[in-house]
């Protein structure tokens, strides 16, 4: 898997540890936190009430235990668990067995390599969601998914490769006549001159479409309610991208590959489900609430055949109306407060700029025309 949250391989020696702090306070011959130390401060040596040292540097210490630059008997260094970052298993989370390379289903795999739907833009999604979340349960989840969604990432990314490996070799050898390898490039209407010319076979972070993966993907709005739901979507609608690439391909290993990451896409819209109904009340998002006579109210909009009655539009805390201009009761028009000096200028431009019905002036289409000559012959 790509990217998991590991334990640290190398763990810091004891002598290192005063020097993680010393960035911030600097520390002492013998450990001890320099803004600390001294006569006057020999109450703040202990730790079990030196609260200020502990905020700062909580994420090295392990169940209150003395530290070597607070002055503890004992150096104390984090365990395995303790210190964690991003590591690489070589592994795949799942194995991608390619029965034959397929330059043009390279070309189409790359929608969820680098599409709006794909495994990088959710990726990215989740990840930037966690780090913002508050609640703990939900920014675990966020991280977890986030973090599934690059191994997927990875995945998609082999396969994108593999179809591309042979022709890549080729390419790069030269092996073949140029006509015929143009032919591979360009025959049965695929595109795949993109990753082989452009990118040398290798997964580039485009779409199918050549179009470059864009931030603008990410629709993240900051209010759980609301981006719950977009995920929701979001795995939606990746799960349809990937049945219609299990469509095009009869490639059993590719279509197992592909089978995998759509039935994953299910198991984390349930997730988001369970987390956006964890939250009562969730709906409508945010802290405001709709202005009632409004808030369940289907305006009917197409005038022209007979009404069709729905649990959408007339169903359970739902009514129908005509929809019409001014529901509001004004009249319909918008309208502004200006100053005198604005309103001046205002009617001072309008005054300038404006037309006069009564004129029918010649224009340059006009004087540039003639009569229309007639085809006929004799």
């Amino acid at each position: 898997m790509l990217l998991q949250p590991m334990p640290a391989v190398h763990m810091p020696k004891a002598t290192d540890m005063p020097m993680t702090i010393s960035a911030r306070h600097g520390v002492d011959a013998i450990g001890h936190c320099a803004r600390h130390r001294g006569p006057a401060n020999d109450a703040m040596r202990e730790p079990a009430r030196n609260t200020a040292c502990e905020a700062i540097h909580a994420p090295l210490a392990t169940n209150g235990a003395p530290h070597a630059w607070h002055g503890g008997s004992k150096t104390q260094v984090p365990t395995p668990m303790e210190v964690t970052m991003f590591m690489h298993n070589k592994r795949l989370q799942y194995t991608v067995r390619v029965g034959t390379t397929n330059p043009g289903l390279a070309n189409l795999m790359l929608e969820q390599f680098g599409g709006p739907q794909g495994e990088l833009a959710a990726a990215m999604r989740y990840f930037t969601q966690a780090v913002a979340e508050e609640d703990p349960g939900r920014k675990d989840m966020l991280f977890d998914i986030a973090t599934e969604e690059l191994s997927h990432l990875e995945i998609i990314g082999s396969i994108v490769a593999m179809l591309n490996r042979g022709a890549k070799g080729e390419l790069a050898e030269a092996v073949e006549q140029q006509a015929e390898l143009y032919r591979k490039l360009n025959g049965a209407g695929n595109d795949s001159h993109l990753t082989q010319v452009l990118y040398g076979g290798g997964p580039p972070l485009t779409n199918s479409g050549g179009v470059p993966w864009s931030a603008a993907y990410i629709d993240t709005i900051g209010e759980p309610t609301a981006d719950l739901r977009s995920n929701i979507a979001a795995e939606a609608r990746a799960k349809i991208i990937y049945e219609r690439l299990i469509n095009v391909t009869d490639d059993a290993g590719v279509r197992e590959a592909l089978g995998f990451l759509m039935t994953r896409e299910v198991a984390h819209q349930k997730s988001f489900e369970k987390a956006l109904y964890a939250i009562t009340p969730s709906f409508p998002p945010g802290k405001l609430p709709p202005r009632q006579e409004f808030a369940s109210v289907y305006y009917k909009m197409s005038h022209d055949g007979a009404v069709i009655n729905t649990p959408w539009n007339s169903g359970t805390g739902l009514t129908i109306r005509t929809g019409e201009p001014a529901v509001d009761g004004g009249d319909g028009n918008a309208s502004v407060s200006l100053e005198a000096q604005q309103q001046a200028a205002v009617t001072a431009m309008a005054t300038r700029l404006r037309s006069d019905p009564s004129s029918d002036p010649t224009t340059g289409a006009e004087i540039g025309s003639e009569v229309p000559r007639s085809n006929e012959v004799g």
